[in-house]
Parts: C-alpha cells; structure tokens; sequence
C-alpha cells in the first residue's frame, strides 16, 4: 500500500510564496501503481556503480484521480504526465539494517545525486531520492508534493528508518526544504538547507515538533545567498528551535557543498557531536 496526502489546501506561509498543506488527515492508504527501473538499464546517462545503484521510479499522472475532488491534482500536473524520480541507495543486500532517506529538492531539472555525494549515502546509509523536472521553473506547489510523494514512494520498495527520513534542497530547493519543515515535522525529522532558505514561521504545535529535530544550514562564504541564511537561522534558533547549526564553507560561492560537509550535516542531523568545524553561532 501506498500513502499520500488525503486532502489539500494552498496556504500562504511566508511573502510571495506558497506551498501545499495537509488540511485534514495527512495520510490516506491507497494503491497507486509505480515502477522502478535500473537507470542503466534504460541507456540513459547515470549508469549503476560499485558503491550505488541508482533507479528511476515512474508513476503516471492518471493514478491522482483517484482523489477526485479531494486532490485538485489537474492544478500542478497534466493527466498525460508521468511523473519520475531518481532514487540512488547503497548497492548491498536488503536484508541490512533499515537505510534512512535524504529527499532532495534540486533547483534544476534534473534529479541527479551529485556524483561526488554518492559516497555519503554508504557511509550513512541513506537512500536518495529527488523528483526530476521539479526544478526552480516549477510551481512550490508541485514540487512539495512531489517530496511528499517521494516519502510514499520509497516505503512501497523498501523498508526505511523512519525516524532519518530527512528534507534536503539546494538555492531554490533549499527554499522549498525550508518551508516544508515546519509543516511536515513529524515526517520529515531533519532538514539541511543548502546554498538557500525561506524564513520558518511555524504555529506553535509545530514548534514543539520541531524542536524534537535537527535542521543545519549550509552556505558558501562567497554565496549571494549568505546573509539572508544566516537571518533565518537566527530567527529559527531565536524562535525555540535549538538544534539547530549553521555550516559555513570557506572558498565556495553559490554551488553544491564538498561531500564531507554534506557529511557533516548529516552527523547533525542524526544527532551526533560535531567538533572542530567553522560553525557560525
């Protein structure tokens, strides 16, 4: 069985930007019909590796009737739509313990794991998993459900750690990872806000929620995007949320962090001490 949002509303949750909330039952047990192929296997550019296997999930767009009036689906989405995302994880036998998940927002169309990133998800046993074209052209709205979904998707192949199950985005991914967190912060029990981030208001239930989390920030010492991260992160940690850490990477502009600092983040998230790090505070 499949889990997916019972119904919806577009709600306005910080200046000029809008993104999907659950408005009743947040989920509803149904099956919707998905498939997951080898990326090699179907010629494309990403091939399976040593460390990773990477696999393509397809759903068509039709199976959201389902939720007829419910679900104003044909708002973000067109009925002759397949929807897709890349899901890389470590290449081992199933029968290990249950792998965490990082879900990505990319900026770009593409939902690719950086190339260098693969080796964090062995080390820290995640699985990744990133809708493709659900990039900065797209409507928030699509692409938090696209998220959401991608949470559903992953229980349907695998059986995952529920609670590191994580949001991720880069620039304007990042801006839509951050306005997600309080909304989902009992799905989503960390966030890691890279290169961007929407200022976090939150209603006092979710404060509670999400001071049980971990959320990290991370931004070049060059990036455009700088000091508006680091205003967020004071309002959020201001605002009762104290698990909360600011990465900043020295030498790197607005782009990807190095692999160690997603690392990092991930260490922080997980709950675990990090030390001798040029943390902002």
């Amino acid at each position: 069985m499949l889990h997916f949002i019972s119904a919806l509303n577009v709600i306005s949750r910080a200046k000029n930007f809008y993104i999907v909330s659950a408005c009743t039952a947040f989920i509803l047990s149904i099956s919707i019909p998905a498939r997951a192929d080898d990326v090699a296997n179907q010629g494309a550019a990403i091939v399976q590796s040593a460390p990773t296997v990477t696999k393509r999930i397809i759903m068509p767009v039709s199976e959201l009737a389902q939720f007829g009036g419910d679900f104003p689906y044909q708002t973000y989405f067109k009925d002759d739509e397949q929807l897709v995302w890349q899901m890389t994880m470590p290449n081992r036998p199933s029968d290990d313990s249950p792998l965490g998940v990082l879900v990505y927002i990319s900026p770009m169309p593409s939902g690719s794991i950086p190339e260098e990133w693969k080796r964090v998800l062995v080390e820290k046993n995640l699985i990744w998993i990133s809708a493709d074209m659900a990039g900065n052209d797209v409507k928030a709205q699509r692409r938090v459900i696209q998220a959401l979904l991608a949470v559903q998707l992953v229980y349907r192949f695998h059986s995952v750690n529920k609670l590191r199950i994580y949001i991720a985005g880069f620039s304007g991914g990042g801006r839509v990872a951050s306005m997600m967190a309080p909304l989902y912060p009992t799905l989503f029990r960390g966030g890691i806000f890279m290169g961007g981030a929407n200022e976090l208001k939150f209603t006092p239930q979710e404060l509670v929620n999400m001071q049980k989390n971990h959320y990290v920030f991370i931004n070049g010492d060059a990036d455009f995007n700088l000091a508006e991260s680091k205003k967020i992160f004071k309002k959020l940690k201001a605002g009762g949320v104290s698990q909360v850490a600011f990465f900043e990477v020295p030498k790197l502009a607005h782009s990807w962090p190095p692999a160690e600092w997603l690392a990092l983040a991930i260490d922080s998230l997980d709950g675990n001490d990090v030390i001798e790090l040029p943390i902002f505070k």
